[in-house]
């Protein structure tokens, strides 16, 4: 029953993320997160009390399992959601890095509610195939250029990529996840454009292992004169392509980005063994020139810079 109410939580924080019915900020809006986090945590925290009632056992193996793989982001997560509470609560800032710190501690507790299930790889399927739910939802959002945002892109590319190197080889199945990763272009956005190659690279490079293990040589030979020569063809046609409309891509903001790296840096080396300890705002003041109506307080749009400013050199290793 637990794990049909996180599959449940995950079928609600995708449908909020993939917003099908109102054309508008609803990631953005406070109730949204509030719900995805109140049934998020509330769903995991009550499985994992019903496995350790139930089954201590086998629950305090998982913990021991994953406390030792993702010890290091627990401990992150942790000095994040600290930092940016005592920014809420005593300096009063709203754009704290809580939603950051807080979305770190997803994914170990994802990890500890699936090793301590009954049914791990049922548990597993149901949740990808919710996650394979969300983007399709999103595809006709995407596709009809409603709005683009980049949750969508970090949701379409990994489901095609992990459709593409399942174990067992399927048309249907890889021809699906090239669809999905190949969807994001429709964005439009260097950020983007970046994904949907790092997929490609990673793809081939899983190809390219799984043919060299092979134990007949002659498979081996006729692998390698397959997905080298197509591998190489697909980087000659992304190269081509760029060089021709290069002057049509977006530009990405250069003189915008270069400022807020800078700023970033900058606080980074007036404190850098803890940074300001993420107890200051996640957004920074950009005087350049104007950007938006209501505000000039933008992200720096660099997670490295961020953990270097805010977190020093201890959050960056």
């Amino acid at each position: 029953m637990t794990e049909g109410l996180i599959v449940f939580a995950t079928f609600i924080a995708g449908l909020l993320l993939a917003d099908p019915f109102y054309a508008g900020g609803l990631t953005k809006a406070t109730f949204a997160k509030a719900v995805v986090y109140a049934f998020g945590f509330g769903t995991l925290g009550f499985h994992c009390l019903a496995r350790a009632a139930i089954s201590p056992e086998r629950f305090w193996a998982a913990w021991r399992e994953v406390w030792a793989a993702w010890w290091p982001l627990v401990l992150l997560s942790i000095f994040v959601i600290v930092g940016s509470v005592y920014a809420r609560a005593v300096d009063d800032i709203k754009g704290s890095f809580l939603n950051v710190g807080l979305g770190m501690l997803f994914l170990p507790l994802f990890a500890l509610s699936v090793r301590s299930s009954d049914q791990p790889l049922a548990f597993m399927k149901w949740l990808a195939a919710m996650f394979i739910l969300m983007a399709l939802t999103a595809l006709p959002i995407l596709v009809s250029g409603v709005r683009i945002y980049h949750e969508l892109m970090f949701l379409f590319a990994p489901i095609g990529t992990y459709l593409v190197l399942a174990p067992r080889f399927s048309v249907w199945r890889t021809a699906l996840g090239l669809a999905f990763i190949g969807v994001c272009l429709l964005s439009f956005k260097n950020t983007t454009f970046l994904l949907v190659l790092l997929s490609l690279f990673v793809c081939i490079g899983v190809w390219l292992a799984r043919v060299m293990r092979l134990k007949n040589r002659l498979a081996v030979a006729v692998g390698a004169l397959v997905v080298i020569p197509v591998s190489l063809v697909g980087l000659f046609f992304a190269a081509t392509t760029w060089a021709r409309y290069r002057d049509s891509l977006p530009p990405g903001n250069v003189a915008y980005r270069l400022e807020m790296y800078e700023i970033a840096w900058n606080k980074f080396l007036a404190s850098p063994v803890w940074g300001s300890g993420f107890t200051d705002s996640s957004v920074v003041y950009f005087q350049l020139y104007k950007v938006l109506q209501d505000t000039q307080y933008l992200p720096t749009h660099s997670d490295p810079l961020d953990l270097l400013a805010n977190g020093g050199v201890i959050a960056a290793v």
